[in-house]
């Protein structure tokens, strides 16, 4: 499950969806941007899609910070 402990109380993830989403509902298909507050279905996949600013599957992100996207992309 992203951003918790694992069982031997390991650290959080340090995935894009733990800094710069969270899932909601529960579902990991469900992750809403800290940045715009959008929920993105589709997962981390889709997340990342959205905050690098890629075409195609998922709308773009006109909060992200230029730092944060040339990271991802």
């Amino acid at each position: 499950m992203p951003c918790s402990r694992s069982k031997k109380g390991a650290t959080p993830s340090d995935d894009y969806d733990c800094r710069w989403g969270k899932v909601v509902d529960g579902s990991h298909n469900n992750v809403k941007c800290k940045f715009c507050e959008r929920i993105i279905t589709g997962g981390i996949t889709r997340l990342k899609e959205h905050l690098a600013r890629k075409i195609g599957n998922v709308k773009a992100c006109q909060c992200v910070s230029t730092k944060v996207r040339k990271n991802i992309a």
